[in-house]
């Protein structure tokens, strides 16, 4: 099935991995949710594939998909890049 966000929405595929980001000001660190883009509107500055790092509290599920969230764009932490 397919699907397509409204509004500032992206479609994100969960990953069972967790990545750690330092908190600006503070020696804490906090635990953080990765999924990767499946469906964004093109002038978001994000595109299918690419991987992110969200707080794993946000967005909504897709019913009858347990894998997929859909989350607001100002939710999205940042995009992991590897290099």
């Amino acid at each position: 099935m397919r699907y397509i966000p409204l509004g500032r929405r992206a479609i994100v595929r969960q990953l069972e991995e967790k990545t750690k980001v330092a908190i600006p000001g503070s020696v804490m660190q906090a635990e953080r949710a990765l999924g990767e883009i499946v469906a964004v509107k093109e002038d978001e500055g994000l595109k299918p594939g690419d991987r992110i790092i969200y707080n794993e509290f946000y967005g909504s599920y897709v019913p009858y998909e347990q894998d997929l969230l859909i989350l607001n764009i100002d939710d999205i932490l940042a995009i992991k890049k590897d290099e």
